[in-house]
């Protein structure tokens, strides 16, 4: 029988850094993955090939919209679709292989099948062709990652009705799409979509697209994808979906009227649940939540304090830069190192379409509920040489600043290359880095990220460009 110090069960952005770690630190290591691929949802049909797409196709708006307007001069501008999923492949594959790469790098054994727990310390990997294998474990990572929700009346998803991961895949541009859910992949699928030539619907719940962002952030964004050609349905539920001539007819009520909607094809993004079904984990006694997810403490420990959960499976947000910072610090646990530290409230949250959005931090909502006194600073990229010599000066920067310590509390954005930028803020929240502070530091000219310093200005009614 295979032992190991430690078995990660998932391969996903979390799985596979924790690994890494794990055997940097000396121990040995197996990795378990259901798929013949690793590298989980987010490089093979998440993060990666959405992004893929999203460039792809933004390359293509721009010079429809705004090649002419700068002397660029395109005749019969057109795309080729089969050649655009071939690129998209391309890079997956290349970054398949390279995390393959790594666990051989690392002397990573590989385990391919899905896995399960049949007792505290033994994984069970089941694969079609080999059978039934049984790994012993001192510790154990579960980072099983999620799988796209679905909707109580809807039974399965078609080639009309899908999810995000055949989103991803579309033969052919669908005449019309409707989206159900202005999350981040609703909006991001739709707008690869509505780019290409397709007439997007996007209909959510909630008053407002991205419910989560700062409000300012959420409500300019959906600004500029109307003005892109998106149409919204907000506060508006979806009662039923049935097929009709072909196509796909969903019954809607908002507020007090109801309408009927007849479009190609339906993207069902409301949201993501915890993947740990297959793990048999109340045979051993790991307790999960109400919602699911699996149950840990502050170490990330189940109710075995041996065995380990990160990511998407446990409470928190869905995002893969999280799991990797939580794999990491598992890693160190269980080598017995002081743990990497993970600051929740330091975590950014990005939307890739175009203008991007995102923030990090605190939001000017969650601020005023809790009564606390700030300062607000904006600065737009319409006043920023960078953007203006790019023809992409849409959207702002908000900035929120503690009155009586003078920190930087949030940071929040809608503009061009707005995740690099929120990414670049992330450092002054984990840091803890004072608004007076950050206005001393010499940003180089011209660039994006001169925005960020002018709304810190801004704050204190010292904007120098605005």
């Amino acid at each position: 029988m295979n032992n190991f110090d430690v078995v990660v069960i998932g391969s996903g952005p979390g799985g596979y850094v924790a690994a890494i770690r794990a055997a940097q630190l000396g121990l040995k290591v197996a990795i378990v993955e259901k798929d013949k691929t690793l590298g989980g949802t987010c490089l093979n049909v998440g993060c990666i090939p959405s992004k893929a797409l999203l460039s792809l196709s933004e390359y293509f708006h721009f010079a429809r919209q705004k090649f002419a307007s700068n002397g660029l001069m395109v005749e019969e501008l057109s795309f080729d679709l089969e050649k655009m999923m071939e690129k998209k492949e391309r890079i997956v594959q290349k970054l398949v292989r390279g995390v393959d790469f790594l666990m051989n790098k690392n002397g990573i054994e590989q385990f391919h099948g899905v896995g399960s727990l049949s007792d505290p310390q033994t994984v069970i990997v089941k694969d079609e062709k080999r059978g039934e294998l049984k790994i012993k474990a001192k510790n154990i990572i579960l980072a099983t990652g999620s799988r796209p929700a679905t909707l109580p009346f809807l039974a399965s998803f078609d080639d009309q009705i899908v999810d995000s991961t055949s989103a991803l895949s579309f033969k052919s541009v669908p005449k019309s799409l409707a989206v159900i859910g202005a999350g981040a992949v609703g909006l991001e699928l739709g707008s690869v979509w509505n780019r290409m030539g397709s007439k997007v619907y996007v209909i959510e719940l909630f008053p407002r697209i991205c419910p989560l962002m700062d409000y300012d952030v959420s409500k300019h964004l959906e600004s500029f994808l109307k003005n892109q050609g998106m149409e919204f349905f907000l506060e508006t539920r979806l009662l039923g979906i049935k097929k009709d001539s072909g196509e796909v007819v969903l019954e809607l009520a908002s507020q007090s009227k109801t309408l009927s909607l007849n479009v190609e094809k339906v993207l069902v993004a409301v949201g993501r649940i915890p993947h740990c079904q297959e793990l048999q984990l109340e045979e051993i006694g790991i307790r999960r939540t109400k919602k699911g997810y699996v149950e840990v403490n502050s170490r990330w420990q189940t109710t075995q304090a041996h065995i380990y959960a990160i990511g998407d499976v446990i409470e928190g947000p869905m995002l893969a830069h999280r799991a990797q910072q939580e794999g990491i610090a598992v890693a160190q646990l269980i080598a017995d190192q002081d743990p990497f530290p993970v600051d929740y409230s330091a975590i950014p949250s990005i939307i890739y379409t175009f203008p991007e959005a995102g923030g990090v931090g605190f939001t000017e909502e969650e601020l005023q509920a809790w009564g606390r006194q700030y300062k607000v600073g904006h600065s737009r990229f319409a006043s920023n040489g960078r953007a203006l010599a790019g023809d992409v000066a849409e959207g702002f920067v908000k900035i929120l600043v503690d009155v009586k310590t003078d920190r930087i509390l949030g940071i929040h954005a809608v503009g061009p290359s707005v995740s690099e930028l929120i990414s670049l803020s992330t450092v002054l929240i984990m840091k803890k880095i004072r608004a007076g502070e950050f206005m001393q530091v010499p940003l180089a000219h011209p660039t994006l990220s001169e925005v960020l310093r002018e709304a810190t200005f801004s704050a204190y009614k010292r904007a120098i460009h605005s």
